[in-house]
């Protein structure tokens, strides 16, 4: 099937700072075209397009291997989520500018938990990060294709400083 609306799409912005060497903090902001799972059931006068989410987050780990565990609330623009949304990532370095990503996403609901995950690779550039895979949900992906939805990703990194490029090396 497809959407009226046209492709899925997400944007998110992040501002962290560093703790120690292998911890960091910060807040992250998302917007995903995409309806929340909980309001299908709502008349389509009171059901928002997409949703955005507000979330805390913390990195455990350096450059080649790191764990992220992300929480915070959602909002349609009609109506707040019922109950937090989770994420916890990580990402591993195979190679020197290349890595294994996945994020595990969970939207509580006092009625019914909505989980989203994700598996690619990130190719790792000074300023820029390209990301590839599938994300597996058994309700969207059903529809969709039985290996996940396909997704490309592009991270830039404006808050660049020299010596201290996206990739975790400086360069040479």
């Amino acid at each position: 099937t497809t959407r009226a609306q046209g492709p899925v799409w997400f944007g998110r912005m992040q501002l962290s700072g560093e703790v120690s060497d292998i911890v960091h903090i910060g807040v992250t902001t998302l917007y995903l075209n995409y309806q929340l799972p909980t309001t299908k059931e709502l008349p389509e006068d009171e059901r928002g397009n997409g949703f955005g989410l507000a979330m805390g987050m913390f990195t455990f780990g350096d450059a080649d291997k790191q764990i992220t565990v992300c929480g915070g609330w959602g909002h349609d623009g009609k109506r707040a989520t019922r109950g937090p949304v989770l994420n916890f990532a990580a990402a591993y370095r195979v190679f020197p500018n290349v890595s294994l990503i996945t994020e595990h996403w969970v939207l509580t609901d006092p009625d019914k938990t909505f989980p989203l995950h994700t598996l690619g690779f990130r190719v790792i550039g000074e300023y820029l990060a390209l990301d590839a895979g599938l994300a597996y949900d058994p309700e969207i992906t059903s529809r969709i294709t039985p290996i996940g939805l396909p997704f490309i990703a592009a991270t830039l990194n404006v808050g660049h400083r020299r010596g201290s490029p996206l990739n975790g090396r400086s360069p040479r």
